[in-house]
C-alpha cells in the first residue's frame, strides 16, 4: 500500500512539473509571436519611410504633443505640411495612419470586417524620431514597443516609457535608418 502511495505522489509531482512546463512554453510562444509581429510592423514602416524619403521629416514625432502612435485617443498622426510636395506629404500621412491602425490590430478582427480589433501587440505603440541631420543625410530611429507578460530588463529605447505596468515588461525593437541627401 505504501508503494502505491509513493508512486502516486511521484506521479502527481511529475504531472505538476509537466503542467508548469506547459504554462512556461505557452508564455514563451506568446512572447515569440509578439516579437515576430513587432518585426513585421517595424519592417513595414521602415520601408514606407525609405520609399518616401523626400518627406521623411513628416514621419518625425519629436514635436508632436504625444510622441508616439498608439491606442490613446490623442495619439493620432499629425498632418504633415513641412517637407516634400503635397503628394509626398499625403503619402506620409497615409503611411502613419496605416501604421497606427496596424499597431492597434485593425488588420485582424473577430467576427468579420465589422468586428472588434484583435490586435497584434499588447499595448503596441510606435515612435519615429529624427536623431541627427548633417550634410550627408538624416538619421531616424524607428521603434515598436509593447507589453510583455513577464519582467525582464527594461529596453534602452525611450519610446512610450511609463505607459506600461512595469518598465521591465516593456519590450522594444528599434532600427536606425539614414535618408541620404541626394544632390
Amino acid at each position: 500500500m505504501i508503494e502505491v502511495m509513493v508512486t502516486l505522489v511521484i506521479t502527481l509531482l511529475a504531472l505538476l512539473g509537466l503542467l508548469a512546463l506547459q504554462i512556461k512554453a505557452q508564455q514563451t510562444e506568446f512572447e515569440s509571436y509578439q516579437r515576430a509581429q513587432a518585426l513585421v510592423l517595424l519592417s513595414d514602416i521602415t520601408d514606407r519611410v525609405l520609399a518616401n524619403g523626400k518627406s521623411a521629416l513628416c514621419y518625425d514625432m519629436t514635436n508632436w504633443s504625444v510622441k508616439y502612435l498608439g491606442p490613446e485617443s490623442g495619439a493620432v498622426p499629425v498632418a504633415c505640411t513641412i517637407a516634400g510636395t503635397t503628394g509626398t506629404q499625403q503619402i506620409a500621412n497615409s503611411d502613419l495612419t496605416a501604421w497606427r491602425n496596424s499597431l492597434l490590430g485593425a488588420s485582424e478582427k473577430t467576427g468579420g470586417a465589422s468586428g472588434t480589433n484583435v490586435g497584434v501587440l499588447v499595448g503596441g505603440r510606435g515612435c519615429i524620431t529624427r536623431i541627427s541631420n548633417d550634410a550627408t543625410g538624416e538619421i531616424y530611429e524607428i521603434a515598436v514597443v509593447w507589453e510583455g507578460r513577464a519582467a525582464t530588463v527594461a529596453p534602452q529605447s525611450t519610446c512610450a516609457t511609463g505607459l506600461f505596468s512595469s518598465e521591465a515588461q516593456r519590450r522594444a525593437l528599434t532600427k536606425r535608418i539614414k535618408i541620404p541627401i541626394l544632390g
